[in-house]
């Protein structure tokens, strides 16, 4: 990111990565800079910097734009979203505007995975309950596997008393 710090494939990539680590709201920046680009302070906080300066400047990210080869960037974005929705009120509109831009373009019928992952979004910000990002089985052979393989947040697992 330093070499090419305007390049919104790597804030999404970067995104992923804070996600799969469990660091959900670092993952925030990085994926709106990949989804909706991003200037000025915004740039180096979705860099992961704590600001920027001569080292690290303040750069102009174009956004992805929404394909079968971004659209997972769209889909964690959404989801990180959704699950903190709670935390904060404004994050679920923006996820359910994502939701709707992907809804556009017909992606749903070529990825299974991603109805699974906005049904999913959409309970959580309807209130229904946490969203479950569970593994989805794909039926058809060479059909990316899915970004989400858990609970966005650990749950805790009953301990069960020995049985006599």
């Amino acid at each position: 990111m330093e070499f090419q710090p305007e390049n919104a494939d790597f804030y999404g990539q970067l995104g992923v990565i804070y996600f799969k680590s469990r660091n959900y709201e670092g993952s925030i920046p990085a994926l709106a800079c990949a989804v909706q680009g991003c200037s000025g302070e915004d740039s180096c906080s979705g860099r992961g910097l704590d600001g920027c300066d001569d080292q690290h400047p303040a750069v102009q990210v174009a956004g992805l734009p929404l394909s079968l080869g971004s659209v997972d960037y769209y889909q964690v974005y959404f989801s990180v979203l959704a699950a903190l929705g709670p935390r904060d009120a404004s994050y679920c509109p923006k996820a359910l505007s994502i939701i709707d831009e992907i809804r556009l373009t017909g992606y749903e019928q070529q990825r299974p995975d991603i109805t699974t992952n906005i049904t999913a979004a959409e309970l959580e910000c309807s209130g229904a309950g946490p969203a479950l990002l569970a593994p989805v089985e794909t039926a058809t052979p060479g059909t990316p596997e899915p970004i989400f393989t858990s609970t966005p947040f650990p749950t805790e697992t009953p301990v069960q008393a020995p049985t006599p």
